[in-house]
This record gives C-alpha cells, structure tokens and sequence, in this order.
C-alpha cells in the first residue's frame, strides 16, 4: 500500500471514530454526505494521477539504456517513444548509409531523448527525472 493508501485509511479511520469511541460518520452539520463524496473524488482522482506518472520514464530505466542498443530493445524497457527527427545519408565509399532518429519518452516533466544511429543507440539525454 502506497502513502495515499495509508492516508486515506488515516483520515477514514479518524472520521469514523471520535476521541470516546463512539461513530462520528453520522451525518451532521460539520460533514454531510456531499461533503464526504467530494473527499473520496480527490483521493481517487490523485491516485490515478500518481500512479500514471510513476510509469517507464524514471531514472532506473534511464540507466539501463546502453550505447549499442536496438530500437526494440529500448521499447521493451520504455515502451513506445515519440519520433522527433530522421535523417539518412549515403556517404558511399566512404561508410555506406548512415541513418539517425532521435526518439523522445515523456511523462508530465520528464523526459528522455534518445538518438539513434542505423538502429542503435549512439547518445541519451534527460531532463526532470
């Protein structure tokens, strides 16, 4: 059970019960049904969004990106990124085409950009992790 679990079963646990051991969930002037429906709304509501920024995009899965990689090996631990930019060149003689995609995973402030190079990774960067 995360923090906003213990919280809630906190601030349930003292509504439910006043200092003489007798139920204060009666409805009563200080907290009234509507009252006790919009506090249950913002707990669910910061869970959700707690929990959908404590995906992929973090600083553990960040280090386990290496130079040399393959695009899907990066998806497996990432999931699917964003492409922001391609470029592919033929230098003929002198190394053939080369191909570079950079790829960005984002969630609210965090960011990790990776650039590729014929399909591996070549350099990462990130920012808010």
């Amino acid at each position: 059970m995360d923090w906003i679990g213990y919280l809630v079963v906190i601030v349930l646990y003292k509504n439910a019960y006043s200092k003489n051991g007798v139920s204060a969930l009666k409805i009563s002037k200080k907290l009234n049904m509507k009252k006790l429906i919009q506090i249950a709304t913002v707990v669910v509501f910061s869970t959700v969004i707690l929990i959908g920024c404590s995906g992929k995009i973090n600083k553990d899965n960040y280090s386990k990106i290496s130079n040399g990689m393959s695009i899907s090996q990066v998806e497996s631990v990432l999931g699917k990124g964003e492409s922001q930019a391609s470029s592919s060149v033929d230098l003929g003689a002198y190394g053939g085409n080369v191909s570079s995609e950079v790829i960005t995973w984002q969630s609210g402030m965090k960011v990790i950009s990776i650039t590729f190079s014929n399909g591996k990774v070549a350099a990462k960067a990130n920012s808010g992790l």
